[in-house]
């Protein structure tokens, strides 16, 4: 550079200051939309639309490719239908956008707790005594293609005799119990025998247990095949070392109600609810029974997908050991259970 050249470099150089940047106009000193003309509604739209950054091109008011292009980006981003329309309801659209508050980033939900699987025995290993260990009680179960099964004999013609029940033979107990529960739960009184007629006496029953400490809240679900309607099967959550207190499952092949809720307490038993008519499972297939209880005591129970009942109760606010399985007479495989809260 030449020494003038320098000189008035300097010069401007010393005279140069930093360019304002235009504010934003206040929304109150801005022409009102239903004010503007067409050009001057463009025009308007234009320079909102270059202030957001959407490159409109020159404020000039002639509606133009860059325009309808600039105009169809903001309103895909909107949400708008992207119509390229300059309108007044644009044009307010625009003015409000970067006015309002800055929105507070939607904080992330809160991840849902995964459910902790704490039983999921399909009996593929040909024993049920391991992996996990469940514990006979009483009869007699095996392994099969179908799972775990039970098979308790028919019913059997025997001499009338006056009921007793044995303090040895607990299974009396419980079953004449559940008899009873479910005769008041199904609005009918125990039959009466006539004074001379045969007894229809089971075989005795057969029961299981397996521990798997759960939750109040939990979600069960069985995979279930019944072969004859004689007698009952009882499944459900025991509280404590052993069976005792707790929830039950009550199904009844061919009887009405087929499937009921009991309540088992060291006060007795209660029925908590019933499903309306007969549940005949005895088809030859396997069925699917699910059974939810959340904290607050509701209960839902599905047989293949359609609620059978529904209940809530709050009288168990503890949580439970195990699980357990009675065979009151008939012949039931179980091909898997999954308990998890």
């Amino acid at each position: 550079m030449t020494t003038q050249q320098i000189s008035e470099a300097q010069q401007t150089a010393r005279a140069w200051q930093p360019r304002a940047t235009p504010s934003r106009i206040a929304p109150d000193s801005l022409p009102p939309v239903e004010s503007l003309s067409g050009q001057q509604l463009v025009a308007e739209i234009q320079r909102e639309l270059n202030r957001l950054g959407y490159e409109a091109g020159p404020v000039d008011g002639l509606m133009g490719t860059r325009s309808r292009n600039a105009i169809r980006d903001y309103q895909g981003t909107v949400g708008l239908a992207q119509d390229g329309q300059p309108t007044t309801a644009l044009l307010a659209r625009l003015r409000q956008t970067g006015q309002e508050p800055a929105a507070t980033a939607p904080s992330e939900p809160e991840p849902t707790p995964a459910r902790r699987v704490v039983l999921d025995d399909a009996f593929g290993d040909g024993d049920f005594r391991r992996n996990p260990p469940w514990t006979v009680l009483s009869g007699r179960f095996d392994i099969d293609d179908g799972g775990l099964r039970s098979i308790v004999e028919k019913p059997q013609v025997v001499t009338p005799a006056s009921p007793t029940l044995r303090p040895e033979r607990p299974e009396e107990i419980g079953l004449a119990m559940l008899q009873l529960i479910l005769e008041q739960a199904g609005g009918r009184a125990p039959e009466a025998a006539p004074p001379v007629a045969a007894e229809v006496e089971f075989e005795e029953a057969a029961r299981i247990f397996v521990h798997a400490p759960v939750d109040n809240a939990f979600r069960l679900e069985l995979e279930l095949a019944s072969y004859q309607r004689p007698g009952s099967l009882e499944a459900g959550l025991f509280q404590g070392n052993q069976p005792g207190g707790g929830y039950r499952l009550v199904y009844n092949p061919g009887s009405r109600p087929g499937l009921s809720l009991v309540r088992l307490t060291a006060d007795g038993g209660e029925v908590i609810a019933s499903s309306e008519g007969t549940l005949d499972l005895e088809d030859g297939r396997f069925h699917t029974l699910s059974w939810t209880r959340d904290e607050s005591g509701n209960m839902q129970v599905g047989v293949d997908g359609r609620r059978v009942l529904q209940a809530q109760d709050r009288r168990l606010r503890q949580g439970f050991q195990g699980f357990t399985l009675v065979n009151h007479g008939g012949d039931y495989n179980l091909r898997r259970v999954r308990l998890e809260h």
